[in-house]
């Protein structure tokens, strides 16, 4: 196998500029496909994570990284709501509010909360503001103040 070393002097240049060789391409294109391949990942994604989704409704795929999904999960769910519903839910029903005016309001606000549970599921809760500012994520403010919002919509998500 061919390995680049890189010097403390170097740049990233040289590994940017990197190719590996035809064969090696061909040795790891093959490699991916056997494991794609392979009996016991087939029968997982086939036969076990389906049955498991089917006698307890989640697999073990799903769980392995649970906050990450139900976050992907409810964004979806909360795009979709904005995008096909034609109801008001529970806590944006008001008296002094025309019907249209209260779904622009539940629309931006169901957007606008997808976009935070994306940014949960990408990146977690940030350390501090500076983690926050470098990598993203959720302060814990944020993160109390969505799943209190969630929890107050929660019942009104029953078109």
């Amino acid at each position: 196998m061919e390995y680049v070393t890189i010097d403390k002097d170097d740049n990233w240049s040289k590994l940017m500029a990197y190719k590996p060789n035809p064969f090696l391409k061909f040795v790891w294109s093959a490699e991916r496909t056997f494991r794609l391949f392979h009996p016991k990942r087939l029968f997982n994604k086939l036969i076990k994570y389906p049955y498991q989704r089917l006698s307890r409704g989640f697999s073990d795929q799903d769980a392995w990284n649970g906050h990450t999904h139900l976050s992907r999960q409810i964004a979806g769910i909360l795009r979709w709501y904005a995008k096909n519903s034609n109801g008001i839910g529970y806590p944006y029903v008001n008296n002094d509010l025309d019907i249209n005016e209260a779904a622009d309001i539940r629309d931006t606000d169901f957007k606008k909360n997808a976009l935070l549970f994306d940014e949960f599921a990408e990146n977690g809760i940030a350390l501090d503001s500076t983690w926050k500012k470098k990598y993203g994520g959720l302060s814990k403010k944020e993160y109390k103040d969505l799943m209190k919002w969630f929890a107050d919509i929660f019942p009104g998500l029953w078109d």
